[in-house]
Formats: structure tokens, C-alpha cells, sequence
């Protein structure tokens, strides 16, 4: 499939999913009830962030993969922290995780992508250095007791 028949086939598989969204979201009310948290913050960046995941993957551009997740994961961040009504403080620690989701978009884009063989590494540098950032900031502000 060409380059640009592919972009015109994401673009318009996106516009009917979307359609199909607002479809369910109008007719069926088990579906209205079950996605009103992906209507609202911080569901939608965790929506956006799969859409262009998913936008990436049928485009064929890996490099769409780390924006992806970052925006996703940094609304699975906002969504714990509103779940587990904790407030802005948990980011003393959670910050260290946005380099832990740049390395798994790295990651993710070097697995589908044969320029970029050597994001695999540079990703997994990244996952590993944030679990160790995770780790040591959220021991120092209290919020992971490995001892107690």
C-alpha cells in the first residue's frame, strides 16, 4: 500500500471508529456508562494516547510510538494518583517514571522500525535507569517502604 493511501486509510478507519464511538455512546447505555471515565481527566489523555498509538501503527510510523506512550502514560499517572486520591506530592517520585515511557516508545518504535535497531537498546537503558530513579526517590520520600 502506497504511503499516502495509507495515511487516507488511518485517517478515515480513525473518523468511523470515532463515529462508532459516538454511535454506542448515544445507543447503547451499558456502553455510555462503562466509557463516561474515558470522556473525562484524566481518561481522555489515555484515550489520545492510544489513538495515536494506534494512529502510528496503521500509518507505519513507529516514530509516533514514544509520543504515544508518553502521553499515555502520563495519564495512567494522573489517573492512579486521582483513583488513590493522593494529590501533586506523589510527583517528588513519579516524575522518574516519563523517562521509563520515553524508553518503552523508543523500544516499541525500534521493534517496527528496521532504521532504528538500536532504539531497542537505548530504550531499555531508559526503563531500567527509571525503575532505579523510581525506586531510590520514592524510598527517600516515603512512599515505597521497602523495610517496614
Amino acid at each position: 500500500m502506497l504511503r499516502e493511501n495509507r495515511f487516507e486509510f488511518s485517517f478515515f478507519f480513525l473518523l468511523i471508529l470515532i463515529g462508532g464511538w459516538f454511535m454506542f455512546d448515544r445507543f447503547i447505555p451499558e456502553f455510555h456508562a462503562a466509557a463516561i471515565w474515558y470522556t473525562q481527566w484524566p481518561g481522555v489523555l489515555i484515550l489520545l494516547g492510544a489513538a495515536v498509538f494506534l494512529f502510528g501503527a496503521l500509518l507505519g510510523a513507529p516514530d509516533m510510538f514514544a509520543p504515544a506512550i508518553i502521553i499515555w502514560g502520563i495519564g495512567k499517572i494522573l489517573a492512579y494518583q486521582q483513583t488513590r486520591d493522593m494529590g501533586f506530592d506523589s510527583w517528588y517520585y513519579l516524575w522518574t517514571l516519563i523517562p521509563g515511557f520515553v524508553g518503552t516508545g523508543m523500544f516499541a518504535s525500534g521493534l517496527f522500525d528496521e532504521e532504528s535497531k538500536q532504539d531497542v537498546k537505548r530504550g531499555f537503558v531508559l526503563i531500567v535507569a527509571s525503575a532505579i530513579l523510581f525506586a531510590v526517590f520514592g524510598a527517600l520520600f516515603g512512599a515505597l517502604k521497602f523495610f517496614d
